[in-house]
């Protein structure tokens, strides 16, 4: 009988040790461990052919660092879709659609949130060229380390771009070393 209660005692206290370790584990690491929060590079889907549309993301920073935000139209592989989107853009400088939107970047902070960046951007000039997409680079900014909300909203309608997959991307931009 005491041979039973001091095997019973045992596999209580090494179970007990394992909860306290595990324990210890999480609190060391706490629930960043668990955290699903993207960093850059993130791409958010946007539906520009609607007005009004919103996307939404959480992003984590983990340094003080910069980040620029562009616009990324893919190349969909109908015939004659590169050229529509080169006429949508602007074959040169001055002949482009005026693409407005509205980004708001909200840092979260204890005890309040705090708003970073809410702005208008008309984008009209210029845009990037690659094998599968074109892009528009709309800010670059400055932050600190933390947790943030990116809010994108159109503000127009562009139903040429129905069959056009669109995506707000925001990188690092970091000095090279």
């Amino acid at each position: 009988m005491a041979r039973l209660i001091y095997t019973h005692n045992l596999c209580l206290w090494r179970y007990g040790i394992r909860l306290i370790v595990w324990g210890m584990f999480i609190s060391l690491f706490g629930c960043s461990y668990f955290d699903s929060t993207p960093t850059p590079p993130i791409k958010i889907p946007i539906a520009l052919h609607q007005a009004g549309s919103v996307a939404e993301a959480d992003i984590e920073i983990e340094q003080d660092d910069g980040i620029t935000f562009l616009l990324v139209f893919f190349i969909n592989d109908q015939p004659g879709h590169r050229d529509h989107l080169l006429d949508f853009l602007g074959r040169s400088r001055k002949d482009g659609a005026e693409v407005p939107l509205k980004i708001r970047v909200t840092k979260y902070a204890t005890p309040k949130n705090s708003v970073i960046l809410d702005r208008t951007y008309l984008l009209n000039q210029g845009f990037g060229v690659a094998a599968k997409y074109f892009d528009k680079t709309i800010d670059s900014l400055n932050i600190s380390a933390g947790k943030y909300r990116i809010r994108i909203e159109t503000i127009e309608a562009f139903p040429q771009l129905l069959d056009t997959q669109v995506q707000l991307a925001i990188y690092y931009v970091r000095a090279p070393k």
